[in-house]
Order: C-alpha cells, then structure tokens, then sequence
C-alpha cells in the first residue's frame, strides 16, 4: 500500500505473491500482519539485475549527449 505511489507495478506484484486483495477490498484495508496460516503465492524477481555492463552503457550513452 504505502509503495504503490512510487512503484506501481511493483507494488501489485509484491501484493500478489503475498496473495493479498486489492487494498480496501473486502475486509482488507491496510492490515500490517498476515493471519497465521496464510499462504503465499509463487515468488519471483521483483527487481532484475542489471549487470554492470548495461550500466555502463547507459552511463556511455549519457555521456555523449
């Protein structure tokens, strides 16, 4: 809830591996804690790695505007 400003489509998928509504969606409005038991979705990457080569390309390609 307090990332989906900032980091909307990340939020959604971090809300959906943890297998939560929508905020304010039923009885869910911005609970802090999971009820015991509750199951997860499947994780994945939420960031990706960029390797320090496609850093410094794009730092090159910067650097010639």
């Amino acid at each position: 809830i307090l990332m989906y400003p900032f980091m909307p489509f990340s939020a959604t998928k971090l809300r959906e591996m943890l297998n939560l509504p929508a905020p304010c969606e039923g009885d869910f409005c911005g609970e802090w804690q999971l009820d015991s038991g509750h199951e997860i979705g499947t994780p994945e990457v939420l960031f990706p790695k960029i390797d320090d080569e496609t850093i410094q390309a794009r730092i090159d390609e910067l650097n010639k505007k």
